[in-house]
């Protein structure tokens, strides 16, 4: 156990204080959290200084602010490296960078079983955000709409997701990367972009980096 990094506070915004609550029965650097109306879920990985993971799986963990207790969530089947989790309201959906998603059910304290996502494996980190009733999830340039009614991955195509950038290597997602921020039925994406250089090799944060800002909203 990580000590310091399961430690945490709750802040009270009405008197404007903090308080120390329980140490968490695991330590994450690397997490989402979410309140699901009676617990905070917090899931995700411990990464050391070289982003190599200390567990298994992705891991998490359920806090009860009234008792001031955590919970150890089941072993989920994600990597370790990375994920990405969002409430849907009854159950967490959470995905990784293979790119694999599962959903975890607080009633039966159970993991439905893994299924891949349509997108490519690659080396970034996951994002997603709800958009009205369903998730979007979006991963080096890639995007895919979770319908929870349907159970089901659509891919998302057009606007930034269909802008590329030639490199030495081939092709590449010119709008790698985004902050996403969603606003009832529309998503917004303050994305940045790749360059080449003289090598031709494609970069990210480099001198000449491009930005756009996109808003995206689901069909229907």
């Amino acid at each position: 156990k990580d000590h310091l990094s399961a430690t945490g506070a709750a802040y009270d915004p009405a008197i404007d204080s903090w308080r120390a609550i329980a140490d968490g029965p695991v330590g994450l650097n690397l997490a989402s959290g979410m309140w699901t109306g009676n617990e905070m879920l917090v899931f995700g990985s411990l990464l050391d200084t070289r982003n190599v993971a200390q567990t298994r799986t992705s891991v998490g963990s359920a806090y009860d602010p009234i008792a001031d207790t955590w919970r150890p969530l089941p072993p989920s089947r994600l990597s370790p490296q990375a994920t990405s989790a969002v409430w849907l309201g009854e159950a967490m959906l959470a995905w990784d960078y293979e790119p694999r998603w599962q959903v975890y059910d607080p009633a039966s304290d159970g993991w439905s079983d893994p299924d891949p996502m349509p997108m490519r494996p690659s080396e970034c980190y996951p994002d997603s955000v709800i958009i009205g009733s369903r998730v979007f999830a979006f991963f080096c340039g890639e995007a895919a709409l979770y319908d929870p009614t349907a159970r089901r991955w659509e891919p998302v195509r057009g606007g930034m997701l269909g802008e590329e950038i030639d490199a030495s290597a081939g092709s590449y997602k010119l709008w790698r990367f985004a902050d996403m921020v969603a606003a009832a039925d529309a998503l917004f994406l303050l994305a940045e972009g790749l360059t080449v250089d003289h090598q031709g090799t494609p970069c990210y944060g480099c001198e000449g980096s491009p930005h756009s800002f996109w808003a995206y909203r689901p069909p229907g």
